[in-house]
C-alpha cells in the first residue's frame, strides 16, 4: 500500500526556469521563416497592387502605399527577431519552449502528460531540412506545443527519445501496478 504524503513546497524551492540552459532554434531557420512570411504577405500583395491603382486615384492613395510598405517592412523584421528568440530545453520529465519577442511565454509539457508527438516539415522546411515538433497531450485536440525549426535529424532523435521515456515509464507504472495487485502468498500450517 502506498503511503500518502503532501508536502508544502515554498516558491524558493522551486527551481527557477532562468536556471534553465535554452538551445536555440537553427540559425537558418530565421531566413525560412522569412521567406514564409515573404510567401504569404506575396499572396495578397499581388492583387493588391493591381487593384489598389485603379481604386485609389485620391490624394490619400500615397499614404495608403506607405502603410502598407510599412506593414511589410515590420512584418519581416517581426518575423526574423520572432523566430531568433525562439528556444527550447529538454529536462528530464519536460520540454520547454521560450517565445515572444515582446510577451515572452514559456510553455512546460510533462512528458508523463504527451499522448502522441507528430513531426511535421512545410515545403520551406522540407528544402532546409527542418522539422517541427506538435506535441498533443491528454484531454486535447488541439497543438498543445510546437516547435518549429529544427535540423530534421535532431527532430527526429527529440521525438524518439521522448516517445522511449514515456514506453519505458508507462511500462514501469504497469509492472508497479501488477506488483501492488498481488498479494503475498499465505502459509497455512496443519
Amino acid at each position: 500500500m502506498t503511503i500518502f504524503t503532501n508536502t508544502q513546497i515554498t516558491v524558493d524551492d522551486i527551481p527557477a526556469v532562468s536556471s534553465v540552459e535554452f538551445s536555440e532554434l537553427h540559425p537558418k531557420y530565421r531566413w525560412v521563416n522569412l521567406s514564409s512570411t515573404f510567401i504569404w504577405l506575396a499572396v495578397p500583395a499581388i492583387p493588391l497592387a493591381v487593384v489598389l491603382p485603379k481604386i485609389l486615384k485620391s490624394q490619400w492613395s500615397l499614404y495608403i502605399w506607405f502603410a502598407i510598405a510599412v506593414i511589410v517592412c515590420l512584418s519581416f523584421v517581426f518575423s526574423y527577431y520572432s523566430a531568433k528568440v525562439s528556444r527550447y530545453a529538454l529536462r528530464e520529465h519536460d520540454i520547454l519552449f521560450q517565445q515572444g519577442l515582446f510577451w515572452q511565454k514559456t510553455t512546460a509539457v510533462a512528458f508523463n502528460r504527451i499522448q502522441h508527438i507528430d513531426l511535421t516539415h512545410g515545403p520551406m522546411e522540407r528544402k532546409y531540412q527542418f522539422s517541427s515538433l506538435k506535441f498533443f497531450t491528454a484531454g486535447g485536440s488541439s497543438v498543445d506545443l510546437k516547435i518549429p525549426g529544427l535540423p530534421k535529424d535532431d527532430a527526429e532523435q527529440i521525438r524518439a527519445m521522448i516517445l522511449s521515456k514515456i514506453n519505458k515509464d508507462a511500462a514501469q507504472d504497469t509492472s508497479e501496478d501488477s506488483s501492488q495487485g498481488q498479494e503475498a502468498p499465505t502459509h497455512h500450517d496443519e
